[in-house]
């Protein structure tokens, strides 16, 4: 069985993985073998980190995944220093000022403890669909300039390090993600325009079977991006199989089918430097964990290339094709 890792890298492609801090060795062994950097799914997020304002940081489990990394010779790209999702709610209590205050000393607290972090997510999910171009964060205003400090913030701290301004809905077939796309172009702007040292765009990419893709739309979306000098990364890639066929066999490869259809279009862009799986293995996956909306209950949803037994699937297969018949490009610049 090839490497991803490995087809990626012959082709100047990073190819990662969300890491969930599952314990199992066999899981640990199949993606250090099949990826060349980890994304930890959830302990590096403010929230998490420092949920207590006069409590200590909470850091054992992003030690751990850095052990793990440090192990294994992956790298990590750290997720996501600003998040609605999962937001330091102590913060709003304190005005705006104030409360993004918070949010710079908890990156640097971050940065400066894991100083070999590849990138970062500095903002994740800030641009809204409709209304307000910026979404709010638990109370707090959220617009250019706010986003765009933090930006700068964390560059001062870590000036050799890509960092990233990651976001959904940015490639499905429906209305909305064509919004969006045209959103996010204003949203980059605005915040370049800030001084903000935003090198990379993360298109998270959780493939909708409902919304289907609109190839054509993203594919200038991309170039858009392109065109500004930014990077762009499939940050969060997973296919929802919600209303795909209930036959495994079958459906198995129509999800293939779609990771291939979305990868052959996106890979042709030397623009797009790295894909990270949101879940290498439907044996630890945020869907069959029952974490996401609109998906098959616990336990039936089966989004990603490896399965419960950690064998290869048919989506496992469509992905080596697609790196293995992608033009080679410049690796990605990194300090």
């Amino acid at each position: 069985m090839p490497s991803l890792c490995d087809l990626g890298r012959r082709k100047g492609i990073e190819v990662g993985a969300a890491f969930s801090g599952h314990a199992d060795p066999d899981y640990r062994a199949l993606v250090a073998g099949q990826v060349g950097l980890i994304t930890p799914e959830w302990c590096l997020k403010p929230g998490y980190v420092h949920p207590d304002r006069h409590g200590p940081y909470r850091f054992a489990a992003a030690d751990e995944a850095y052990r793990f990394a440090r192990s294994a010779a992956l790298g990590v790209h750290g997720h996501t220093l600003f998040w609605h999702g999962d937001p330091l709610a102590w913060a709003a209590e304190l005005g705006p000022s104030e409360g993004f205050r918070a949010y710079r000393d908890v990156a640097a607290a971050l940065v400066s403890r894991y100083p070999d972090t590849v990138s970062w997510d500095v903002a994740n999910e800030v641009v809204s669909e409709t209304g307000p171009l910026w979404r709010g964060q638990l109370g707090l205003p959220v617009n250019a300039e706010a986003v765009a400090g933090l930006f700068r913030h964390v560059g001062a701290l870590a000036p050799k390090r890509l960092l990233c301004l990651n976001d959904y809905n940015l490639e499905c077939g429906a209305a909305w993600c064509r919004d969006k796309q045209a959103r996010m172009i204003r949203a980059v702007d605005e915040l370049r325009a800030r001084g903000a040292p935003v090198g990379a765009i993360g298109l998270q990419g959780h493939l909708s079977s409902r919304h289907g893709l609109d190839l054509d739309a993203t594919l200038a979306f991309v170039r858009q991006l392109a065109s500004r000098g930014l990077e762009v990364h499939l940050s969060e890639l997973d296919v929802n199989d919600v209303v795909l066929a209930d036959a495994v066999e079958r459906r198995d490869e129509q999800v293939a089918d779609l990771y291939r259809t979305y990868l052959s279009a996106l890979l042709s862009e030397p623009a797009v430097s790295r894909i990270t799986f949101w879940g290498l293995t439907d044996f630890d996956h945020w869907m069959t964990r029952g974490e996401a909306e609109d998906v098959r209950p616990a336990g039936q949803a089966r989004p990603a290339l490896f399965d419960r037994s950690l064998r290869p699937k048919p989506s496992f297969w469509a992905v080596a094709e697609c790196l293995r018949d992608a033009p080679a490009r410049r690796p990605s610049r990194r300090g």
